[in-house]
């Protein structure tokens, strides 16, 4: 392979890096900054006593709205790192994955260090032990696309038809393959995207991953259980494009009313006409008793950008979408709970 005639070879090599650290951060951040949503039925105090408390901390600046719920998000870029959170009901600060009370000095602390530090590197040497050159390699060879059906369909019978597409040799265990019983089903159509995203994909509700092994001169897929794996391959890869030019259609406004509908159905209903696959972390959602099929999700009559409707979706389910990139550069949804 000759990188030098891929015109994309750093911005690729770079996603694959920055993927493969143990946070996806752009740099470290001088500067903390908030912006807090205050929830329906919140003390009429709640922001007040937020501010003096923040106010305390290393936070550069904190800013209380009550123009509406906002997904908790934290976004890295230029020096600073900005949080988006919400002040509960019961008076708690939700942000990204975590929740806090006032009297949590020493856990507010630790977060605001872990924000300020920017990014961590696990360690120095190369993923997988792998040059720089094998590891872009590898991702090219798992960029081409699964041409099967998925959902609903068996899953061992999904990573033989992987097998048959890429070149690499698939390895487990016995004991392992003990856990593709015909009653493990895929649960998320993965056909048009990469081998590797759509390998990673059917793994995870199965307590798997995948890393490159070397075998000999080649490397192969070696699947082991997730709780032995210091690194496994992700679903998927951060995407350096904004939503207008990886998925334009998200922007794109449409007439709608939802009532009382599953979300798995409304999300399914937008999926096709968004032309965009949504993936679920599902073992998250196991984690935190969250069922697609059976929480029902509602949007009043009106007109809506798409992005802001998979978000008014999304968080009556406790969850959020993160826009990401398969090995081939396709784009697709990534959902997952907002609590980790």
């Amino acid at each position: 392979m000759k990188h030098n005639a891929h015109p994309n070879y750093l911005l690729l090599l770079g996603l694959i890096t920055a993927a493969l650290i143990t946070a996806v951060m752009s740099a470290a951040a001088d500067e903390v900054r908030m912006e807090l949503s205050i929830a329906r039925g919140a003390p009429v105090t709640a922001g007040h006593e937020w501010l003096k408390t923040l106010s305390q901390l290393p936070v550069r600046d904190v800013r209380i709205t009550t123009d509406g719920l906002r997904e908790p998000t934290t976004e890295h870029a230029a020096g600073t790192c900005t949080v988006h959170g919400i002040i509960t009901r019961d008076n708690r600060l939700m942000v990204l994955g975590k929740t806090f009370t006032k009297s949590d000095r020493a856990g507010l602390n630790q977060w605001i260090a872990e924000l300020r530090a920017g990014p961590k590197v696990a360690g120095g040497d190369q993923a997988f032990g792998m040059s720089v050159d094998e590891l872009v390699d590898f991702h090219a060879s798992l960029a081409v696309s699964l041409d099967t059906a998925t959902r609903g369909k068996p899953a061992r019978d999904a990573v033989t038809a992987i097998h048959r597409r890429i070149p690499s040799s698939v390895r487990l265990t016995p004991s392992l393959r003990r856990r593709f019983s015909p009653d493990e089903l895929v649960r998320d159509e993965l056909q048009g995207l990469s081998c590797g995203t759509a390998m990673a994909a059917i793994l995870r509700p199965l307590g798997l991953v995948f890393a490159p092994r070397r075998s000999g001169d080649e490397w192969d897929l070696q699947v082991t259980d997730s709780r032995d794996a210091n690194e496994s391959w992700p679903v998927g890869w951060p995407t350096q494009e904004k939503a207008r030019v990886a998925a334009p259609k998200l922007l794109e406004s449409i007439e709608v009313e939802i009532n009382d509908v599953s979300l798995r159905e409304a999300m399914d209903a937008i999926g096709d006409r968004l032309q965009i696959p949504l993936l679920f972390d599902h073992n998250g959602m196991a984690r935190h008793g969250i069922d697609p099929n059976q929480i029902k999700v509602s949007h009043p009559a009106g007109r809506s950008v798409y992005k802001k409707l998979i978000r008014t979706l999304l968080f009556q389910a406790k969850l959020k979408s993160e826009l990401r990139v398969d090995e081939s550069d396709r784009s697709f949804l990534w959902i997952s709970p907002i609590k980790k």
